[in-house]
């Protein structure tokens, strides 16, 4: 369904919050998918940002998205994996990936956003 929406229409973008279970599955097709796709997908989570959960939360996207890792748990954070769980792999995205799909896009997408976070400041990826 994503890929139907994304390629009839060109300004759809998409995220992958709460989504890295499944990606994480597949990581060969995951990394296919991200890299085709760069210019129309967003960093987004659906976590409760508290300082606690959230430090794990980002440890597992950075391994997700910027490692090849292999068999890794993300974390459980509202008890829904007490039925099952299976391990992720990471998708070692390229850096002019990652750019895109962490900040640039989204800046296509609400440009005055630059000056709210003020990307004067170099940010290195």
């Amino acid at each position: 369904m994503y890929l139907i929406c994304l390629l009839e229409n060109s300004n759809v973008y998409i995220d992958f919050s709460a989504r890295i279970d499944e990606l994480g599955r597949q990581p060969y097709s995951t990394r296919e998918f991200f890299t085709k796709h760069q210019d129309r997908i967003i960093f987004g989570t659906d976590m409760p940002a508290n300082i606690e959960s959230s430090v794990e939360m980002y440890r597992t996207y950075y391994r997700f998205l910027e490692t090849f890792d292999e068999s890794f748990y993300s974390p459980d954070y509202d008890g829904t994996f007490e039925r099952s769980r299976w391990p992720i792999c990471g998708i070692g995205l390229p850096k002019e990936v990652l750019r895109k799909v962490y900040y640039e896009n989204i800046l296509r997408i609400i440009p005055s956003l630059k000056d709210e976070i003020n990307l004067g400041l170099k940010i290195s990826i």
